[in-house]
């Protein structure tokens, strides 16, 4: 079973490409040693934010006794 999560970070009306590219880079990071692994990222219509999508395997009681 897949977790998915979203991660929103906004974009401020004077944006610098090498900024946000950072910014974008340093939570995914964050998100990657937490175990998720990312998926894309959009931006909103009006160019006010970027939406990362991230997902991780959840392992449940069940899955853990298949795994050994």
């Amino acid at each position: 079973m897949k977790e998915r999560r979203e991660s929103l970070i906004p974009i401020p009306a004077d944006w610098k490409p090498e900024v946000l590219a950072y910014t974008i880079e340093k939570e995914v990071e964050k998100w990657w040693d937490e175990g998720w692994v990312f998926l894309r990222a959009e931006t909103d219509s009006l160019m006010e934010s970027v939406c990362l999508f991230f997902e991780r395997q959840l392992i449940t009681d069940d899955d853990k006794d298949h795994i050994a």
